[in-house]
């Protein structure tokens, strides 16, 4: 299943501003994967072998779409350990988070 759009450039957007790198070129998605990976270590192991997450330039790649005809779907696996490196327990911890603000805007919009 492809991953839902608008959730996922929330989300994307989430991550640029946490990190602070509005990715365009080839180095910004480097240097936010770099920003990503330290945040990461900071946060310690995690696993059957405690070991630190970190994630791949490749990766950055393919969840910002950077390359054209990229049909590629991103795993629960990598959506988790960047929501972890934004302070959101789990992809899902970031939905319930996204669906609450969601709720909350359209009931002050009938206000």
């Amino acid at each position: 299943m492809k991953n839902p759009p608008a959730e996922l450039c929330k989300f994307r957007k989430a991550i640029e501003d946490e990190f602070k790198v509005h990715p365009e070129t080839k180095q910004d998605y480097i240097t936010l994967a770099h920003k990503i990976n330290e945040k990461l270590k900071t946060l310690g192991g995690r696993g059957e072998y405690n070991k630190a997450e970190s994630i791949s330039e490749e990766t950055i790649y393919k969840v910002w779409e950077y390359r054209k005809n990229n049909e590629a779907i991103v795993s629960p696996k990598t959506l988790g350990i960047l929501a972890r490196s934004i302070d959101y327990l789990s992809w899902g911890d970031f939905m319930t988070h996204i669906c609450k603000e969601s709720t909350f805007q359209a009931i002050h919009h009938l206000r």
